[in-house]
């Protein structure tokens, strides 16, 4: 058995920078455009304060 450490760099390369950046903005953009389809108008937001306030 050789437990020596080989010269060879391992077999599994690193992703370039460029997609990593890439699959960000993708994301971030996915998420923003998730997000203002199904926000609530701020009319219909649920207060919890203020509603406490007006039932006693």
């Amino acid at each position: 058995m050789n437990t020596e450490k080989s010269d060879k760099p391992s077999e599994s390369k690193e992703w370039p920078m460029s997609w990593i950046a890439l699959i960000i903005v993708i994301s971030l953009i996915g998420y923003t455009i998730i997000t203002l389809t199904f926000r609530k108008p701020e009319s219909e937001s649920h207060l919890p304060y203020e509603e406490s306030q007006i039932k006693k």
